[in-house]
């Protein structure tokens, strides 16, 4: 379920672990405002085993920011408050990458500020067309 659609702010929503602040990294990638992933994202398509040197979980992160960042820019003039996106990642374990479909909604923190949060599109479906 969306955090936002939980009795939950974004702060109690990160400190819960329900999604996970990657401000910092998206300033990178030219967000201007604070991003996070949902639970589901970070699970799905950052984490990765440290044991495992192929792949990092800053470099898996890099993957669903930017590709987020493009879809932002590809969306400016939409006027809707998401943007659909995909991206290709391998599983841990797994040797074939898959497609993964991704969300980035833009709307009002908690103190009405702007913010932005990428969700795996099952977890929103029934909030975008």
């Amino acid at each position: 379920m969306c955090y936002f659609l939980k009795d939950l702010n974004r702060s109690e929503a990160i400190a819960s672990g329900d999604i996970k602040d990657v401000s910092e990294l998206a300033k990178e990638a030219g967000f201007r405002i604070p991003l996070a992933v949902t639970k589901a994202v970070w699970e799905d398509c950052i984490a990765w085993p440290k044991e495992d040197g192929l792949q990092d979980e800053t470099g898996r992160a890099w993957d669903v920011i930017f590709m987020a960042s493009r879809a932002a820019v590809d969306n400016k003039k939409s006027g809707e408050p998401f943007a659909k996106y995909q991206i290709y990642r391998v599983k841990p374990g797994e040797q074939e990458a898959t497609l993964v479909d991704l969300v980035l909604f833009i709307g009002p923190g908690e103190h009405m500020e702007p913010i932005c949060t990428v969700y795996l599109l099952e977890e929103v479906e029934d909030y975008v067309d």
